[in-house]
């Protein structure tokens, strides 16, 4: 078990420090965006904008499962309040398949498109597929935290 915490450990700081990196290239890129546009002195580029929003897209699914695993997900956890004992754990558990289910539903056609698609972005001249890349690691990632949640609400007493 020390074993699997050290790994979670590794995983939960590598998302912290990519969500910290993703958020300031946000920040700095939409920033310098709008000085360029008002600042006459400094060059005006067209990709920041495109990075913003690339950012923002990789930022999101990135940090999709670390979000499940501390529970800020939206739910309605009102009548898994009022349920005590074993049915809150298979009313959970119920729920959790379905999401995973739909997740790995959204995973799978996500990757089927990613290898049909040859859209290139404007500015960044990059492939849109290497977005779809970071759309299949959130929907892996949330998988895997709903299945360890899974695994330890039915350890628990």
């Amino acid at each position: 078990m020390n074993y699997f915490n050290k790994i979670k450990s590794v995983y939960t700081t590598f998302v912290e420090y990519s969500a910290f990196i993703l958020l300031t290239t946000i920040v700095v890129s939409v920033l310098y965006g709008i000085l360029s546009r008002t600042l006459t002195f400094l060059p005006f580029v067209v990709w920041t904008e495109e990075l913003s929003r690339f950012s923002i897209i990789t930022l999101v699914f990135l940090v999709s499962g670390l979000s499940i695993r501390k529970g800020i997900h939206v739910g309605l956890d009102l009548l898994l309040e009022k349920i005590t004992g074993v049915w809150n754990k298979i009313i959970t558990t119920i729920i959790n398949i379905l999401v995973i289910a739909l997740l790995s539903i959204i995973m799978i056609v996500t990757f089927e498109y990613m290898g049909t698609t040859s859209q290139i972005s404007p500015a960044l001249k990059m492939p849109i597929s290497y977005l779809y890349i970071f759309v299949v690691i959130g929907m892996a990632l949330m998988i895997i935290e709903l299945f360890c949640l899974t695994t330890l609400k039915w350890r628990e007493e």
